[in-house]
């Protein structure tokens, strides 16, 4: 597993897990833009900084 698959598994489960907490205390707007924010990380591309 190399760094950014550690990262981006990260982002996934922060967003998931507090989208569960902001469904559960009623935040319905808060937690559906967290769930869409984790369900588009898997399929977001990182570059390597470019080097001159």
């Amino acid at each position: 597993m190399n760094t950014s698959t550690l990262y981006r598994n990260i982002a996934i489960g922060l967003f998931c897990s507090v989208g569960l907490v902001c469904l559960v205390s009623g935040k319905l707007t808060l937690s559906t833009m967290l769930f869409g924010m984790a369900s588009l990380v898997p399929h977001l591309r990182t570059f390597k900084p470019v080097r001159i």
